[in-house]
């Protein structure tokens, strides 16, 4: 079963979700909704029907996704759509919130999928490895202090999280054994800064060097993308999933 703490193949989600909960995070949201303060934002209950939502919502080779971390996750992406002004009202607030659904359960499975396979090749992960994230995780925090208070108001303990964090790492391993190297050629970032050029004014076109970094970094990203797609439809086609929902 995915455990309450984790979030989608990324440790650092979870320090983003629980800053989330605080009241000054909640004002910041409230105000970027068409760019001022919009009132309180709708509950995850006024969005979906949550009581008719099966429990677990999917099975990925026997091991269950439950009703539970789905809807933390779901609510976790809507507030990140809030954040950004992209309203949830409407006809297309409708299909924004199915593709959000869509996309949430996809995700879980993906995670679920890449965790078994990481622990099925038994990759081991020092506590090192977990020491060193966990320190970029409280460095997003005022204190170690902010962050286990942020843990307990989100009903969760530093153990869980060292626990979480192991997973994490213990799946980033997988990946990189599983995928190759990136490589990007300046040809590469040469044709994309070309491809670029239409979207800025002759005036207020950067210097190949200016965006040489940037398209770079972009373009490295990608490409893992890509690789990543491949290994996750891979792992499916292996694997045996049912969603319930």
């Amino acid at each position: 079963m995915v455990k309450k703490v984790g979030l989608i193949v990324g440790v650092f989600a979870l320090s983003i979700g629980l800053m989330a909960c605080n009241g000054q995070e909640q004002e910041e949201v409230e105000k970027n909704i068409d760019g001022e303060a919009s009132g309180e934002i709708p509950s995850i209950e006024e969005i979906i029907d949550i009581n008719n939502l099966p429990d677990p919502v999917a099975t990925v080779n026997g091991e269950s996704i439950d009703k539970e971390t789905y809807v933390m996750v779901l609510e976790q992406q809507m507030m990140t759509m809030a954040q950004y002004g992209i309203s949830l009202e409407g006809e297309e607030g409708k299909q924004m919130i199915s593709l959000i659904e869509e996309q949430t359960i996809e995700q879980l499975i993906n995670e679920q999928l890449l965790q078994q396979a990481a622990t099925e090749k038994e990759i081991e992960v020092s506590e090192e490895e977990i020491d060193e994230e966990l320190a970029f995780i409280v460095a997003q925090f005022s204190s170690e202090e902010a962050l286990m208070e942020a843990l307990e108001e989100g009903g969760s303990s530093m153990d869980e999280l060292r626990e979480e964090i192991e997973h994490y790492v213990r799946q980033q391993k997988y990946v990189e054994e599983e995928t190759e190297a990136i490589n990007v050629t300046e040809e590469e970032i040469q044709a994309r800064y070309e491809e670029e050029k239409q979207y800025y004014t002759e005036d207020e076109l950067p210097t190949f060097e200016e965006l040489q970094s940037n398209i770079e970094q972009r373009l490295i990203a990608e490409k893992e993308q890509e690789q990543l797609e491949v290994l996750f439809e891979k792992l499916r086609d292996e694997g045996d999933i049912t969603v319930h929902i």
